[in-house]
Order: C-alpha cells, then sequence, then structure tokens
C-alpha cells in the first residue's frame, strides 16, 4: 500500500511489521479445533494440516531477536497455553509482512490526497477473516450508503505525513 500510494504521491503513516510462524508437529498435537489468540502475552495457534500454525505476534518486530530466540519465547508461550506442545519439533512455516496503521485499525474507504481512489488495507493479517465486512464496507463507500462503521475505519481520520 505505501509503496502504491507514494507512486501517486500520497504518504500515510503506515508500518510494515514482519511475521514469523512455524508449525508444530508431533504426537498428541489436536488435529481439530478453533483459532486461539491470546491478548497478553500475544500469541496464536490453530490447527493445521500435518500440526499447529504457531506464531508471538509482536516478537516478530523485534530486528534483536534471533529465528532461535524467536522461536524459544513462541515455543514457551504455547507450551504454557497447550501444554501437550512440550515435546513438539518447532519449524518454521513461513514468515511475511503486515500493513499495520498507527491506532491499529483498518483503512476502509476514501484515499485522502487522491480522489476516486477507496482503500481497503492496514488488516493486519485478518483480511480474510474480514472479507465480507470489508467488502460490504467498500460497497456502502461507493455507493455513497454510509455506514455506521464505515466512519472507525475512515483513512481520512490519519495524519497524513
Amino acid at each position: 500500500t505505501r509503496g502504491l500510494l507514494a507512486e501517486a504521491g500520497v504518504t500515510l503513516p503506515l508500518t510494515i511489521a514482519r511475521r514469523r510462524v512455524h508449525l508444530a508437529t508431533g504426537a498428541g498435537l489436536p488435529s481439530r479445533g478453533p483459532l486461539v489468540m491470546t491478548a497478553t502475552p500475544p500469541l496464536y495457534f490453530r490447527p493445521e494440516a500435518t500440526g499447529l500454525v504457531v506464531s508471538a505476534r509482536e516478537l516478530s518486530d523485534d530486528g534483536d531477536l534471533t529465528r532461535i530466540d524467536w522461536l524459544a519465547t513462541a515455543r514457551d508461550r504455547a507450551v504454557h497455553r497447550l501444554p501437550v506442545l512440550e515435546n513438539a519439533r518447532f519449524r518454521e512455516a513461513w514468515t511475511g509482512e503486515q500493513v499495520a496503521t498507527p491506532d491499529g485499525r483498518h483503512l476502509v474507504g476514501p484515499c485522502p490526497g487522491l480522489d476516486g481512489l477507496l482503500l481497503a488495507t492496514g488488516l493486519a493479517g485478518y483480511g480474510i477473516m474480514h472479507a465480507a465486512a470489508v467488502g460490504e464496507l467498500v460497497r456502502s463507500w461507493w455507493a455513497g450508503d454510509g455506514d455506521a462503521l464505515a466512519g472507525a475505519f475512515d483513512p481520512r481520520r490519519l495524519t497524513l505525513g
């Protein structure tokens, strides 16, 4: 988003957060179940085809942590929440980037400084979960209907940089 907007001469206060996700495998791990998220300390895990996907969100932003340090901390947090992970094998599954806003809310609506462009960004990895709602907000902006939630995600709430 930042790069595309920069080409159009628009700067929004967006940051990029690197995320590391690991796969825990081994005997006794649940093969079904919900996505589990904890706020303190930040952690999530969910069943995947061959194990559990595990991530400790804010650690991925710390460039001083080595991959081994990150994995050890994420593993400790996960074992605390799900003790069966004590004997699991953890390996890196993937690393990616997420666009984040200063207030942690999505940007869905008119792009400040660029008439005619609607944004749907800053979903911070939740896009697949929020796709239907974001689609409805974009439709609402496009049709000019207005929506009770639209103002909460209006990109014009951010100060242009």
